[in-house]
């Protein structure tokens, strides 16, 4: 099974009584614990599994006897509990924004369910007139490769390499790489996997986006170590994206949320007498943003947003949605057949 589940059964057997729970208890009510191969492998496994609750946070006691002999372990409810959470409009809002933006990701339903659970308890701020489940009309693009992200936490932690197609900025086609994962981190609008290039014989930085296919995770664990590393620095100096400075767009007026909470102005004189802007919109500049994610986040407004300038972010939009109508052109098509048929 994986270690995650048997992690989370431990938890809820040492949270389910004020007693302590014996070694060999737990070992034969949780499963991962009653297959192990022999006594060593067993103990082997609970320490592991023992030391990495602990390095988490879960208060994990050890019940002796006066002459310390060991008794079993324990939860303590009450400084495992958490306390009661009251949310703000505000809040509220945030999370519904962050419930809006796994939509179209692995955890979808998770996202919503936990949603849906907040809004059943009511534990909203007084000051808060709207409801819990009136939320802010934001513009939410789910990054591209998200779903690839318990994949990644996974094989961190089982220290497991991955393996998948990528394309890079100078690369005609993608390429198959091997990588021993050392962390994920949000940088430059996007997700990166960090670690070590098994074909290049380097670290290196990838970002998300850019795999194709699948990231397929080694069937074993693996033994290589995860090194000190800064992953800011690694993206930084990486060829993983180019940033792109002045790029201005026409927005709709009340559309493009994302994109104007990440510019620099909105709207200034100078810009609008510069360009041609389409009545009801506004003018929106923005800068040292990495340039696929930006065309992604225009795109996704559709009509409602319109690049001025520089040309060549204009026709990277424009080719991005061009490659969405023809992906409904030939959807329509292939139903119509069918309907033919």
């Amino acid at each position: 099974m994986e270690r995650t589940e048997r992690l989370f059964n431990l938890v809820l057997a040492l949270t389910s009584t004020a007693q302590p729970i014996p070694r060999e208890t737990l070992r034969s009510i949780i499963d991962g614990y009653a297959q192990s191969s022999s006594d060593s492998a067993f103990e082997r496994m609970f320490e592991r599994d023992k030391d990495e609750l602990r390095s988490l946070g879960v208060p994990i006691e050890t019940v002796t006897t006066a002459e310390g002999e060991v008794l079993g372990y324990v939860i303590p409810r009450d400084d495992y509990r958490l306390p009661p959470v009251r949310f703000t409009g505000a809040q509220w809002s945030l999370l519904g924004v962050a419930a809006r933006a796994w939509s179209e990701a692995t955890n979808a339903e998770p996202a919503r369910n936990a949603l849906r659970k907040l809004e059943a308890a009511g534990d909203v701020d007084d000051s808060y007139t709207g409801g819990p489940g009136e939320v802010l009309s934001w513009q939410v693009r789910p990054e591209e490769g998200e779903q690839w992200l318990p994949v990644l936490w996974g094989a961190i932690r089982q220290r497991r390499p991955v393996f998948f197609a990528y394309r890079g900025l100078r690369d005609d086609e993608p390429r198959q790489r091997s990588l021993e994962p050392w962390s994920v981190i949000g940088q430059r609008g996007g997700w990166y996997v960090i670690g070590f290039d098994r074909d290049r014989q380097a670290p290196r930085a990838f970002r998300l986006s850019r795999i194709s296919g699948a990231v397929e995770a080694a069937p074993n664990d693996g033994d290589y170590t995860i090194p000190d590393h800064d992953p800011t620095d690694m993206i930084e100096g990486s060829d993983t994206g180019d940033v792109v400075d002045d790029v201005w767009v026409a927005v709709a007026v009340g559309a493009g949320e994302r994109l104007r909470m990440a510019a620099q102005d909105v709207d200034h004189a100078s810009d609008r007498s510069t360009f041609d802007v389409p009545e009801g919109f506004d003018v929106v500049y923005l800068g040292g943003r990495e340039i696929t994610s930006l065309c992604a986040d225009i795109a996704a407004l559709g009509e409602q947003a319109v690049v001025l300038h520089p040309p060549n972010v204009a026709d990277i939009v424009r080719m991005r949605l061009e490659r969405v109508a023809e992906a409904h052109r030939i959807g329509n098509d292939a139903r119509q057949h069918q309907v033919a048929r």
